[in-house]
C-alpha cells in the first residue's frame, strides 16, 4: 500500500510554493518584494518560529491571534511552505461567513502570486472556486460539514484550520466535534484514500482573536495554547452620557458629525440587521445630498449576509477621492474582514440572536446587547491600520453588565436541523449498502 508521502516522492505531490508561482505568472521584482515586506511586518510572522514547531509536534494547536496579527492569511502559508505538514493534501482554512471566505482566499492568492482558483480557492453555497491544482481551500463551515457527510475520514485534507472558533455558530461547534472524531478514526485505523493510500493523522489548527482558550484546550485533550500579539493602533473611545432612545436616529447624526469634524478616513457603522442598514442608507443618502461643498462626500455601502456576492465586495473597493465611505453592517464585519480605510466606527451596542422557545417550538431573531468580547473587535476595527475612534452608541456604565462572551448557539436554538445532519452521517454506510440488501 502506497503512502501519501511516498507517491509525492515519486513526483504526485504538490508543487512548491515557488514552482507555482512561476506557472501562474508571480509577481516578480518589486511587487514581490513590497508583498514579502508587508508579510514580514505583520506580528504573526515574529512568532511563525514557535508557532511551527508546535504544529509539527501537536496534533491539534491552539492559536490566540490578536486583531491584527495576520493569522488568519500567514498560518495557511506557513503550513504549505512545511511540504511535511501536508503529505500532498489539501489545507482546509474554514470561515463561519461567506464573505470572509472569499476575500481572505483572494488575499491569499494575491500573496502567493498565483491565479485564484489553483493554488488558492475557495468554495461557498452555490460556487466552487477551486480545482485539482488547489493547495489552500478557504470554505465555510457548513460546507466542511456537508463534505463531512459525503467523505467522513476527510480524505482530501491533511490540515484543518478553523479559524474565529469564538464565534461558537451551530455550525462551528458540531465541525468541532466533527473533527475531533475524524482525528481519532484516522489516528486509530489510518484509514485509505480513492488511491488506497494510507491516510496520515488529521492535524488540527484552531484559531481566534478571542477565545476561551482552556475550554477548547481541554476539549482537544490538552492541546497546546500560543498566543500572538496583534498589530492594533490606539483607539479612542467615546461613549453616550445618557442611553440613547432611538440609537438609529443616533448613529446618523454621529456618521454626518464625524464627516463633519473629524480628518479623513472610513466609517463603520455596526447595524442590527437588514431593514436597520437599508433605512439608514436611505437617511444619509438623503442627508448627503444636503451637504455643504467644504465637506467630503458620503458613499454609502451596505453589508449583510442576504446581499448577493458581488454586492458584498464592494466594501472593499477603493474609496474615491473627495468621498468618505461609510459602510453599515451587521456583526458580518466584527471578525475576518479587514476593510482598508477605516479609521472610525460607531456602535450601537446591539445585534440579533436567533433563539429557540421550546414551548412555541419557534425560532426568533432578537434583538440583545452585544458581549464584551464583541464590544473589543468591533472597535478593533478602527485600529488596523492606523489611530482610530470609537463611538458607542450606549453608557460606559452599562459595560460591566454585558456578558463576557456570546452565548453559544448550540445553547440558544433549535437542534433538529444539527440532528437530522447526524443521522445521515451515521446511516450513511447502511444507505451505501442498500441495494444489496434486497438482491433475491
Amino acid at each position: 500500500m502506497e503512502t501519501l508521502r511516498e507517491g509525492r516522492e515519486r513526483g504526485g505531490g504538490d508543487p512548491t510554493t515557488s514552482d507555482a508561482r512561476k506557472a501562474n505568472g508571480a509577481p516578480t521584482g518589486a511587487k514581490r518584494e513590497e508583498i514579502d515586506r508587508v508579510r514580514k511586518s505583520l506580528p504573526i510572522y515574529r512568532a511563525k518560529d514557535r508557532l511551527m514547531e508546535e504544529i509539527r509536534k501537536s496534533e491539534t494547536v491552539i492559536i490566540i491571534g490578536e486583531t491584527g496579527s495576520g493569522k488568519t492569511t500567514q498560518i495557511p502559508q506557513y503550513v504549505y511552505e512545511d511540504m511535511t505538514l501536508t503529505n500532498g493534501l489539501m489545507i482546509g482554512v474554514t470561515q463561519p461567513r461567506r464573505v470572509a471566505a472569499v476575500s481572505v482566499s483572494r488575499r491569499v492568492a494575491d500573496e502567493t502570486g498565483t491565479a485564484h482558483g489553483t493554488l488558492v480557492g475557495y468554495a461557498i453555497r452555490f460556487e466552487d472556486v477551486s480545482s485539482e491544482e488547489t493547495r489552500i481551500k478557504f470554505l465555510t463551515d457548513g460546507m466542511l460539514l456537508r463534505e463531512a457527510v459525503g467523505d467522513p475520514l476527510l480524505s482530501k485534507y491533511g490540515v484543518i484550520m478553523i479559524d474565529e472558533a469564538h464565534e461558537r455558530t451551530l455550525q462551528t461547534d458540531f465541525l468541532l466535534g466533527t473533527i475531533k472524531g475524524v482525528q481519532r478514526r484516522r489516528r486509530e485505523s489510518l484509514g485509505e484514500d480513492q488511491y488506497g493510500r494510507a491516510l496520515p493523522p488529521l492535524r488540527v489548527i484552531v484559531m481566534s482573536a478571542t477565545l476561551e482558550a482552556s475550554s477548547f484546550s481541554k476539549f482537544f485533550d490538552g492541546a497546546p495554547v500560543i498566543y500572538s500579539r496583534g498589530r492594533t493602533f490606539p483607539v479612542e473611545m467615546f461613549y453616550t452620557e445618557e442611553p440613547e432612545e432611538d440609537y438609529l436616529d443616533a448613529a446618523m447624526w454621529t456618521v454626518l458629525q464625524v464627516n463633519e469634524e473629524e480628518a479623513a478616513g472610513d466609517v463603520l457603522v455596526f447595524l442590527t440587521g437588514q431593514e436597520e442598514i437599508e433605512s439608514l442608507g436611505r437617511m444619509l443618502r438623503e442627508k448627503a445630498s444636503e451637504l455643504p461643498s467644504n465637506v467630503l462626500k458620503l458613499n454609502v455601502v451596505l453589508l449583510f449576509a442576504a446581499l448577493p456576492p458581488e454586492e458584498q465586495m464592494k466594501v472593499f473597493e477603493p474609496t474615491p477621492l473627495g468621498t468618505r465611505k461609510v459602510v453599515l453592517a451587521t456583526n458580518i464585519a466584527e471578525t475576518s474582514l479587514t476593510i482598508n480605510g477605516i479609521r472610525y466606527v460607531v456602535d450601537s451596542g446591539l445585534s440579533k440572536l436567533r433563539t429557540h422557545h421550546p414551548r412555541s417550538g419557534v425560532d426568533e431573531l432578537l434583538v440583545t446587547p452585544i458581549a464584551q468580547s464583541q464590544a473589543q473587535q468591533r472597535a478593533g476595527r478602527a485600529g488596523r491600520e492606523a489611530p482610530g475612534k470609537c463611538f458607542r452608541l450606549y453608557t460606559e456604565e452599562i459595560m460591566p453588565s454585558l456578558e463576557k462572551y456570546v452565548k453559544p448557539e448550540l445553547l440558544r436554538t433549535n437542534l433538529s436541523g444539527v440532528v437530522l445532519q447526524l443521522k445521515v452521517r451515521i446511516c450513511r454506510a447502511r444507505i451505501e449498502r442498500f441495494p444489496e440488501t434486497i438482491k433475491n
